[in-house]
């Protein structure tokens, strides 16, 4: 009623949602309008009863203005935290590759450690273990971890055969360092024993409470070896004093005397004293080599003839003051040979004969036979001297032992040779072992591989 007639009567017959009405559909729908060339966000409801329908429609930027509004807010508030989660993830990436940097340093610096380093909780488990330990020890990271302790480093006292682990206990137990006492040997996985230094150190929680220990431990084998090489030097010298003083005493002694036969009693036993001094100076300087590592064997076909005519012009010095000792050599094969080190060979043979020389009775004899036993050859050098006695039969082969048996001060020597005899065999291939009755003689053997 309120229209004017004079106003335009606008005809909507064509656009879609008219006609979806006149056929009496309904729906809401985006709508693309024709005539005002825009998408309208368009509802439609027919009116079967008055034969009318309602088509609501709204241009679509205007209808959907707050969503967007809404969604943009969404989107730059999701973007910022997109953005501040890309950071925190940055950061933490960051952090943990520091973390495993530092992680990789502390690993690269334990495993560089010369020393064992090994860690243990509580129940003596062990947690850590490095290359060190590795190679001292034997067992592999793998094979110990997670494992007790006790069952991989056995440390033995050398003097009773007894597990020693008390400093770890002071560790674990009272919360202080311990350290291992000396004398102690690390049985590896081989079974070899090795001399060792250890230290533990407790592992405190942040409430102060002991929660396992580091065990340190080293291989002590050059500590323990330059300690030997001192020993052995001060003994040395106070077995070169001896001769030297000697010498010098019977020397002037001489100078001042006037009997003929007196002088040459005392020059004969000056004489001995200085080949005392030379020999001991050879022999410790044959020791160092052993000690240090220093001979390396040239193996070469030799003929034993010509070497057992070579060791007994050497033992000439020793026969000529000898009380009349007779040597008795087998026959040897021209023919016979042995691939050997000339010079290694001539010094053990020596070393074993001059022994027997020194130690030998009035009027004895030493007899030396060879045979073949396989691809060995086996040299058998038997006296008739004072013998060796039972309870000192273990320490023959050692550094300076002379036994307590007889009277040394009248015989050249500072106990060198038999260990450099045994050395030398060892270089060569071989073994030397001995069988002997107090005041009745010593048989020593030699085997040599052939080749």
């Amino acid at each position: 009623p309120t229209l004017l007639p004079a106003e335009d009567v606008v005809d909507f017959s064509s656009v879609p949602s008219v006609q979806k009405v006149l056929k009496g559909e309904r729906g809401v729908e985006i709508i693309f309008n024709s005539i005002e060339n825009q998408e309208r966000l368009t509802a439609y409801e027919p009116v079967p009863d008055y034969g009318w329908g309602v088509v609501l429609a709204q241009p679509t930027r205007a209808a959907f203005a707050d969503r967007n509004r809404e969604v943009r807010k969404l989107s730059i508030l999701y973007g910022l935290m997109i953005l501040f989660g890309l950071f925190l993830g940055y950061v933490f990436l960051k952090l943990l590759h520091s973390i495993n940097s530092y992680r990789q340093k502390e690993n690269i610096l334990l495993e560089s450690i010369g020393d064992g380093v090994a860690a243990i909780d509580r129940f003596w488990n062990i947690v850590l273990w490095n290359k060190a330990a590795e190679k001292i020890s034997g067992w592999t990271k793998d094979e110990v971890v997670g494992k007790p302790l006790r069952n991989f480093l056995k440390l033995i006292r050398e003097r009773d055969r007894t597990e020693n682990v008390v400093f770890i206990e002071e560790a674990i137990v009272y919360g202080r360092v311990g350290f291992l006492e000396n004398n102690t040997f690390l049985i590896t996985k081989s079974g070899n024993e090795i001399p060792v230094g250890d230290s533990a150190a407790p592992i405190f929680d942040s409430n102060g409470v002991v929660t396992g220990a580091i065990i340190v431990f080293r291989d002590a084998s050059k500590e323990k070896e330059m300690g030997m090489i001192k020993s052995d030097f001060a003994y040395a010298s106070h077995q070169l004093n001896t001769p030297i003083t000697k010498t010098l005493w019977l020397l002037d002694s001489a100078w001042e005397e006037t009997d003929i036969v007196k002088i040459k009693e005392k020059v004969g036993t000056a004489y001995q004293s200085a080949l005392s001094i030379q020999k001991l100076g050879s022999q410790l300087l044959a020791v160092s080599q052993v000690d240090q590592k220093l001979l390396i064997t040239k193996m070469e076909n030799v003929k034993l003839v010509g070497l057992f005519d070579e060791i007994l012009k050497l033992c000439g010095p020793a026969l000529k003051v000898s009380k009349n000792i007779n040597i008795e050599s087998e026959p040897i094969s021209g023919v016979l040979g042995i691939k050997t080190d000339h010079k290694l060979f001539t010094m053990l043979m020596f070393e074993i004969i001059d022994n027997a020389i020194k130690y030998g009775k009035a009027g004895g004899s030493i007899k030396i036979k060879n045979s073949i036993e396989g691809n060995n050859l086996i040299l058998t050098i038997e006296d008739t001297g004072i013998g060796i006695s039972t309870e000192q039969q273990a320490l023959i082969f050692t550094k300076f032992f002379r036994g307590n048996n007889f009277d040394t001060t009248g015989i050249v020597g500072a106990g060198l040779g038999l260990f450099l005899a045994r050395e030398y065999a060892k270089l060569l291939g071989g073994k030397i072992w001995f069988t002997s009755e107090q005041n009745k003689g010593t048989t020593f053997f030699v085997s040599l591989p052939l080749t």
